[in-house]
């Protein structure tokens, strides 16, 4: 059972989706299309196109495509089924209660209610005698209990199956509280995966509780584990694609994020009335929370711990945002305080200077580059130079670039011009560097292992003649019916499935249509499929050029299953030359 073809239509045509993606990408128009910079990859040239005509996406970068639904889902990390409710709720379209299988969605929304319950749970214990520890730890800690509200924050019993008896009398499974991430099954059966723990739910942009960080008891000498435990990956989280904080912080980001090491630091930043502030789920920030938050601010500013982890994550950071072309900025806060302790011992007014002297990411680099030299030597002034000639080829910016290279002259009594010049020079190296990377690629093109059609290598004549073929089918889906195909004909597995789909389509006489058959295709898939739809030049001739493929595609076929021709026997070779001049004669008659 499936949602019906004519609601998914419905809910596609009621959503243009220049409106939908507008707000996550800055779209400029280019004759009637739109473009703008991929939010699902890192460049600085838009590759990202927008077609009105079509509903549709595609990013000559990266390969996403797809329709609206395609883009919720992909830009939201939800299913197929919920992104089109998502646009069906905001289009106002009813989809049937029945006539589909929701089952994935139903468990979902079971994940999601069993989470919402476990940090009732947890929030409600930490206001008994034995969960009080927690509050006054938070309280001690300078959190007021609005702030401890605000945030959901709770405690975890020192118990093997609170929750799960909790759970299991509202009606869950442990099945369902396992796929929650609540518990775990050990050799002895089921146990709290949050036991004796500081609780901090996770919550991502549309309110929902999708996960847990739990804190240890700083008095249990017992407790061997690391600080802090995190739920594991579950089907409604994956950590690399959540802040912390941010389902708060969205509404007060437009200008800046401040992007912080920990939870604590969020928590401690909105109650002083930063409430700008998240932090990444886990020890590394990742291109996914990247592009999350570019889609919220213009500029994030940096403050992480002093220690040799905390320079390690701001590097990582910086590299990361970099790459999407957003403005950074680092803060340093003196004494390798934290942000919670430096504003309780010197007030917000001081954290706020803090903010507003931020050194830029170039002012950051320049300061790294310089660790472990004498700068009071010519040796290492020289060697200093050279890695800051480096650092300023990298910037697109020449104005920036002009400005440091006056700094630095002057600071270090060099000329102004020699140091110009060598950033030329690295310039030239960088663009070399870059062109015979690009050429490299179209030389000797590495698979990846999401390649959406690997057989595109192996068999590249047969998949681009199934490539014509199906991009003919969808932009004159009259063909189908007299196509003289059928799935066997097909080479590559997954050109196969989508003309299976189409033949699907045509057989209950439904729309020829990406969006009726994008929930059986992975995000990669769909861009594949996409492209071909969109980017295939089939003029007048096109029924000409579906009947070449068609031969090609026939011909590759009967290579690829009689073998190549050197291993066969005079009897194989006989009939396999009688069956070429048997097509030639059908063709030239």
């Amino acid at each position: 059972m499936r949602i019906p073809d004519e609601v998914i239509m419905d809910i596609k045509y009621r959503n243009p989706i220049e409106d939908v993606i507008a707000p996550y990408v800055a779209l400029k128009r280019a004759g009637k299309n739109l473009k703008g910079l991929c939010p699902f990859h890192s460049e600085k040239t838009p590759s990202f196109t927008v077609y009105p005509d079509s509903n549709s996406y595609y990013c000559y970068g990266c390969g996403s495509g797809g329709d609206v639904v395609t883009f919720v889902k992909n830009i939201e990390n939800l299913d197929y089924v919920e992104a089109l409710k998502l646009l069906a709720d905001r289009a106002g379209v009813t989809i049937p209660e029945s006539g589909y299988d929701d089952s994935m969605f139903k468990l979902k929304a079971k994940l999601y209610e069993i989470n919402r319950e476990a940090a009732k749970f947890y929030y409600n214990y930490m206001f008994t005698k034995e969960g009080m520890w927690a509050y006054k730890y938070l309280t001690d800690r300078g959190l007021t209990k609005e702030t401890i509200t605000h945030f959901g924050l709770g405690c975890a019993p020192d118990s093997w199956d609170s929750l799960i008896k909790h759970l299991k009398a509202k009606g869950y499974t442990l099945f369902e509280m396992e796929n929650a991430g609540v518990v775990i099954k050990g050799n002895k059966g089921y146990y709290d995966r949050f036991r004796n723990k500081v609780m901090f739910p996770i919550i991502d942009l549309q309110k929902r509780v999708i996960g847990f960080s739990g804190r240890k008891n700083p008095n249990d000498t017992l407790d061997k584990g690391g600080k802090y435990i995190n739920t594991s990956d579950t089907l409604i989280y994956k950590k690399s694609h959540h802040l912390f904080g941010m389902n708060h912080a969205k509404a007060f980001c437009s200008d800046r994020i401040i992007l912080v090491e920990g939870n604590m630091d969020v928590i401690s930043l909105h109650q002083a009335g930063f409430k700008n502030a998240v932090a990444a789920l886990g020890t590394s920030f990742t291109d996914e929370q990247a592009r999350l938050i570019s889609r919220y601010t213009n500029e994030i500013v940096l403050i992480m711990d002093s220690d040799a982890a905390g320079q390690k994550a701001t590097d990582r950071a910086m590299t990361t945002l970099a790459a999407i072309g957003i403005n950074t900025r680092v803060v340093n806060i003196p004494d390798g305080k934290d942000p919670d302790e430096f504003i309780k011992n010197n007030g917000a007014d001081k954290f706020e200077a803090l903010l507003e002297g931020a050194s830029s990411d170039i002012d950051y680099k320049l300061y790294k580059a310089a660790s472990g030299l004498d700068l009071e030597t010519n040796a290492d002034k020289v060697i200093y130079l050279n890695k800051a000639s480096e650092i300023l080829a990298e910037t697109a910016d020449e104005i920036a670039v002009d400005m440091y290279a006056g700094r630095l002259s002057e600071k270090y009594a060099v000329s102004k011009a020699t140091l110009l010049e060598k950033i030329r020079e690295n310039k030239q190296k960088l663009y070399k560097k870059q062109k015979n990377e690009e050429i490299k690629n179209i030389i000797s093109p590495k698979i990846a292992r999401d390649m959406p059609n690997p057989d595109s290598v192996k068999f590249k004549r047969a998949v681009s003649a199934e490539e014509t073929i199906l991009g003919i089918i969808f932009k004159h889906p009259d063909v189908i019916k007299n196509i003289g195909l059928n799935e066997d004909d097909f080479v590559s597995s997954l050109c196969k499935k989508i003309f299976t789909d189409i033949l699907e389509l045509d057989k209950r006489n439904a729309s020829i249509d990406i969006s009726l058959i994008a929930s059986g295709y992975t995000a990669s898939e769909n861009g594949y499929i996409t492209g071909i739809a969109l980017n295939g030049v089939y003029g007048e001739n096109y029924k000409q050029m579906l009947s070449d493929a068609i031969n090609v595609l026939k011909e590759e076929k009967l290579k690829i299953t009689e073998g190549p021709l050197e291993s066969m026997g005079d009897d194989d070779w006989t009939a396999y030359m009688n069956n070429l001049i048997e097509k030639k004669v059908k063709k030239d008659g």
